[in-house]
């Protein structure tokens, strides 16, 4: 997520920086969140929060089958 929070991406559809004082580890990752809420809200149910294929591209694999590291250029929330 590139430090970005993932809880304020899906809530609220936006992009929010997170802090090292607010993060966590999940699935070998660390994620960052703005504050203790968002962090809690993300360790009650990390999967509902973690980006599709861990961040990787959806369109390479669907397209090359090849799992390539995705960008936050190119990130989209449905």
């Amino acid at each position: 997520m590139g430090g970005y929070c993932s809880v304020c991406l899906r809530e609220k559809n936006k992009w929010v920086k997170g802090i090292p004082q607010h993060s966590a580890v999940y699935d070998g990752k660390v994620y960052y969140f703005p504050g203790a809420h968002q962090k809690e809200m993300f360790l009650s149910d990390p999967q509902k929060y973690v980006p599709a294929l861990g961040g990787d591209c959806t369109v390479c694999l669907a397209e090359m089958n090849q799992r390539v590291k995705g960008k936050l250029n190119y990130g989209i929330s449905y």
